[in-house]
């Protein structure tokens, strides 16, 4: 709490199903947490919660050929929505003052912004927009003692680069995100390569641990992350004489 996480990626590479992720993980640890969904409808937010809750491949679902999964396990879905402390809204995150107003009302213990870019610019330009909104939003997280998960576009010319990984700099309005972030996490799915399917998560900034690469398992067809398995080499037997 208190803090601001970026995470940022390029168009395609998972940035919602992250958020989607997250909201579930958030939501199913009892927190109270407001999806202030600028890209996406709500109704496109709970199809896709639907799919993670009750292992239901979204594909399946949005082509209609899942109704009979969806119809043996919507109770499920029911029941986890009914005891989650979740708003999901696509009306009220690109004003400072309208997501001020939400906060006030609901008290949350996390809020997610998907994404920065689509907040209101009025007379200024992005950049300014950005790095102002993010400044107030920042501010009331330390007042109300809520953590704020912050979802960014990559900029057109590390969007552009195919298949490389994303770099601190190539985020959109990429100085101000960097600044006022406590955590910046890129992500990147090596998607092309079918047979290893690798997908990465770069810590690329911490102000209060370490940096690095992790790898984690992805599964789309369900906005699901996983830890990899960690091999352990077996040990060999000692032999005395």
């Amino acid at each position: 709490k208190k803090e601001v996480i970026t995470v940022g990626s390029r168009t395609s590479m998972g940035k919602s199903a992250f958020s989607t992720h997250l909201l579930f993980n958030l939501g199913d640890a009892n927190l109270t947490v407001i999806d202030f969904t600028n890209e996406m409808t709500e109704e496109q937010m709970c199809e896709r919660l639907i799919t993670n809750v009750c292992n239901i491949d979204n594909m399946k679902l949005r082509k209609g050929l899942a109704l009979e999964e969806f119809n043996e396990r919507k109770e499920i879905f029911k029941r986890w929505a009914g005891n989650a402390n979740i708003l999901i809204t696509n009306k009220y995150g690109r004003r400072f003052d309208d997501l001020l107003e939400v906060c006030e009302f609901i008290k949350p213990d996390f809020i997610i912004i998907d994404y920065i870019q689509m907040v209101h610019c009025g007379d200024k330009d992005q950049r300014q927009a950005i790095g102002d909104f993010l400044i107030d939003v920042g501010n009331l997280a330390k007042d109300m003692d809520f953590g704020v998960i912050n979802i960014s576009q990559i900029n057109r010319e590390g969007a552009s680069i195919d298949n490389t990984r994303p770099y601190l700099h190539q985020l959109k309005a990429s100085g101000v995100l960097e600044e006022f972030s406590d955590t910046v996490l890129l992500l990147h799915w090596e998607w092309i390569d079918r047979e290893n399917n690798k997908y990465f998560i770069y810590v690329e900034k911490q102000r209060h641990g370490i940096t690095g690469k992790i790898e984690v398992k992805f599964e789309p067809q369900f906005s699901r992350f996983s830890d990899m398995p960690i091999f352990t080499p077996p040990i060999e037997k000692e032999i005395y004489k």
